[in-house]
Parts: C-alpha cells; sequence; structure tokens
C-alpha cells in the first residue's frame, strides 16, 4: 500500500470552538466523547469510549481506525481490552486540538454505528 500524505497547516481550536464541536459529536449517545485537559486548564485531547459485542467486532473496528488513521497521516493513542477501545486524539503540531481531530472523531463514530446496528440484528 502507497500513501502519499499531504501535509497541510492546521490552527489550533479555541476553546469555544472545542466545546461546541464537541456537543456536536455528543448527539449520538452510544458513543461518548468526552475533552480532556492534559496538560493545564484548557481542552487539549479528545478522548472515545467505544464498546463492541464481541472481540472479532473490536479488532475490525480497530482495523478501520487504523487504516483511516494512515490515510489521514494522523495516528490516535489506542487502548484495547478485550471488547472495549478508548481512543485520544489531539495534534501534537498544536499542542492541542484541530478540526482534523473532530473530522476522525466522526468518522470513528461513523464506523462504529456500523457494528451497533449489526449487533441490533
Amino acid at each position: 500500500m502507497v500513501n502519499i500524505i499531504k501535509r497541510v497547516g492546521l490552527e489550533k481550536l479555541s476553546q469555544a470552538e472545542i466545546l461546541l464541536k464537541l456537543t456536536k459529536l455528543q448527539v449520538d449517545s452510544r458513543t461518548v466523547w468526552t475533552g480532556v485537559q492534559t496538560n493545564g486548564d484548557a481542552v487539549d485531547c479528545l478522548s472515545g469510549d467505544f464498546r463492541f459485542k464481541n472481540f472479532e467486532d473490536t479488532w475490525s473496528f480497530l482495523t478501520l481506525v487504523a487504516m483511516r488513521s494512515h490515510l489521514k497521516g494522523h495516528h490516535p493513542t489506542i487502548t484495547n481490552t478485550y471488547n472495549r477501545v478508548k481512543i485520544d486524539l489531539t495534534t501534537h503540531d498544536v499542542k492541542g486540538l484541530t478540526t482534523i481531530d473532530f473530522e476522525m472523531a466522526e468518522k470513528f463514530q461513523e464506523n462504529f454505528r456500523k457494528f451497533q446496528t449489526k449487533s441490533d440484528k
């Protein structure tokens, strides 16, 4: 697989922008996204918690996350325990959150919904 990443300048989001975008992410009650303060008083990390029906679905989701991250050139911190996945997103270049973090969170949430729909059947 060949990956050509086009680097674009990203601007750090203000706290007001982060709170607005975080509110929009919270529309789906099956995914929990929180803003995390890792360095001082400002929210500079987006953390998502996902729970799956089984280990197979968990790893299928992780594969989608890995491929999306690789193609975007934006790599989250991922923690996995059996049917639970925790994803932390931040943009290290700006030491905070950018639009790419929220775009990735939305895509991960969209992928997660596919597994929830499958398990509802």
